[in-house]
């Protein structure tokens, strides 16, 4: 039996074609070198507000990273992502597809 949408164009439901690998990679590496001049003319724009987000997120890194236990979750959650992105990217090589963690 196969799926009903099986031969449909690969596009999402609003129309706009999906992402492909190369381009969400260039798209996040663009994003993340325009960050310094981005932070750079907010300051000079709202030196204040940006203090203001600087101090907040700060502060929660240092909630975050004081609690034994919240430690213990996050250091949790990115060893899980790190092994899932290891046995995908360790499947693609060998040509296996990809499966999702039971």
């Amino acid at each position: 039996m196969t799926h009903e949408n099986a031969n449909v164009d690969p596009q999402q439901a609003n129309g706009v074609p999906r992402a492909q690998g190369r381009d969400l990679r260039g798209s996040v590496e663009a994003m993340i070198g325009e960050w310094p001049v981005r932070i750079d003319a907010q300051m000079k724009r709202a030196p204040l507000t940006t203090l203001g987000f600087a101090l907040a997120i700060g502060l929660g890194a240092g909630v975050v990273l004081s609690s034994r236990i919240m430690r213990a979750a996050l250091a949790s959650a990115a060893s899980y992502a790190m092994i899932e992105v290891a046995r995908t990217v360790l499947q693609r090589a060998v040509g296996q597809p990809a499966k999702p963690a039971a």
